[in-house]
């Protein structure tokens, strides 16, 4: 986690956290909660748009403004195809291209160029002169923006072609929004003003207090947590915005003393985010994440040993006299390999992990299951969590065509490693018990429920208590998982010599 927030700090310095999030994680991946500087990724896109729009302007000058209209308008429907063509590709889920990066982003902040420049040309237009009409293009943006904000679950799997509703709602507000029409009253209020001089700030600090009150609590916080957690940033933010103004005072501070200041802060955030990097987080000061039987490089990436077994992602089957085990799932799939591996199973078998995840395609037709599992002799599946019921549907149709084909085959069951990892690592809780979520319990049942029972092994039972706790440490003291869902090598052990202890599973060892 530190040494994240250290890329994070070089990154969000440099004007470009949202590429180290592309090339590093996801967005919604389960970590992010922890990450103090996640939200600067959207102040990357800004800040690269900032960088190349006086290049564009510049160019196109001498054409003058209409022209200028033409090129914005052109560009943002390159844009908008643009990131719709990355949606459609990602099979209708959530892709970080389509997310995170200016190409698919800039169309809506050449909204506002193009916004702007209708107002500069056509602000004496007989129809934008009516109060009529401002009254009610106005309201009707700030009800698409209302809509939008109470639609984010249905929209946040693509965000950046969707907000589209907000985007116009924006578009017609800025347009239309007169000092005659209601909304402009309503918005020129004091206390909203207030709000929205603070709100930067506000921004900017509400994301690393959050994420700290995560990362000391050893369950989810409370809801009360969070309500003073928001006062906490409201407070906060209220002093930086007055620190901010003092700042931008030129009467104040001079503009070379501004000059050097921010480079002096550039230097110590990069210098320290770079030492937090090439320490890799410190990783060597916690025994609980060493092994003499691994390279270090399994042991300083956060999914690294999990990927390891990604070497088996379509592999043929070769050998004659070996049984095909063919693998069906998710990370987790991955996790099952890693957990046979360090045990030294699976010698009689040949592995094969096919790329049939429900999550990633939850339309897989039959003749492509058919041909991944002809020649196996067993078939495992297990996934994390299927939350749609889609993803559920997918997974009984694998089901379902497994037990009328007549093949063998497990469908293993979900575990997790409880709400946070880091405070039990660094207080040395060896003895802590971490709580399992509700969401994989929920899961977890519905697998059982659903699984022929003579198909099913449920490793929450094995690994869990009666009170749904399960242990974050092994008997070595060694840490399980490192983050509360994937295992690392000393996890793979010993909840692979627990699991595969079910008779179902006898053959594999």
């Amino acid at each position: 986690a530190l040494e994240n927030f250290g890329q994070s700090l070089v990154s969000t310095a440099l004007l470009s956290n949202n590429y180290l999030l592309y090339l590093t994680s996801s967005y919604w991946d389960l970590a992010s909660e922890f990450k103090p500087l996640l939200h600067t990724w959207s102040l990357g896109i800004e800040e690269q748009y900032y960088l190349l729009f006086p290049i564009l302007i510049l160019l196109s000058w001498k054409f003058g403004l209409k022209i200028i209209f033409i090129i914005f308008f052109l560009l943002t429907g390159i844009s908008i195809f643009h990131s719709y063509n990355l949606y459609i590709q990602s099979n209708l889920v959530f892709d970080n291209e389509g997310f995170l990066l200016l190409s698919a982003r800039a169309w809506q902040i050449l909204s506002g160029a193009m916004a702007a420049i209708i107002l500069i040309q056509y602000k004496q237009n007989k129809f934008m002169k009516s109060d009529s009409i401002n009254e009610f293009f106005s309201i009707m943006g700030i009800c698409f923006i209302v809509f939008s904000i109470f639609s984010i679950k249905e929209m946040f799997l693509h965000e950046g072609i969707f907000s589209l509703l907000a985007v116009i709602g924006t578009l017609l507000v800025i347009l239309f929004s007169k000092e005659s029409t209601l909304l402009t009253r309503f918005l020129g209020m004091k206390y909203i003003v207030g709000m929205g001089l603070v709100s930067y700030s506000l921004y900017l600090w509400h994301q690393p207090i959050f994420a700290f009150t995560r990362i000391i609590s050893l369950e989810k916080p409370s809801e009360y947590t969070f309500l003073v957690s928001i006062i906490l940033a409201l407070i906060i933010s209220l002093f930086s915005y007055r620190f901010e103004k003092f700042f931008r005072d030129k009467k104040k501070i001079s503009s070379k003393a501004f000059i050097l200041s921010c480079l002096a802060s550039l230097i110590f955030i990069v210098g320290t985010g770079l030492y937090f990097h090439f320490s890799e987080g410190f990783y060597k000061s916690y025994p609980e994440l060493q092994s003499e039987e691994l390279t270090e490089d399994y042991m300083n990436i956060n999914d690294g040993y999990v990927l390891s077994a990604s070497k088996f992602i379509n592999k043929d089957f070769v050998d004659a006299e070996k049984k095909n085990l063919v693998l069906i799932g998710d990370s987790f799939a991955r996790d099952f390999i890693n957990m046979g591996e360090s045990n030294n199973y699976f010698s009689e078998f040949e592995l094969s992990l096919k790329n049939l995840s429900c999550i990633i395609n939850n339309d897989i037709s039959l003749e492509a299951l058919e041909e991944s599992v002809d020649e196996a002799d067993l078939v495992v599946i297990t996934f994390r969590i299927l939350r749609s019921e889609k993803e559920r549907k997918c997974l009984l149709n694998q089901i379902n065509y497994l037990l009328s084909s007549n093949k063998i085959f497990l469908v293993i069951g979900t575990k997790d490693f409880g709400y946070n990892i880091n405070r039990p690592l660094k207080k040395k809780m060896y003895d802590y018990r971490a709580t399992v979520s509700e969401e994989v319990l929920l899961f977890n049942h519905f697998l059982s429920e659903t699984i022929p029972q003579s198909n099913f092994i449920d490793l929450l039972k094995l690994i869990a208590d009666e009170n749904n706790t399960v242990r974050l440490f092994t008997k070595k003291k060694k840490l399980i998982s490192i983050d509360r869902n994937h295992l690392t090598y000393f996890g793979a052990k010993e909840i692979g010599k627990i699991l595969f202890e079910d008779p179902l599973l006898t053959d594999l060892k």
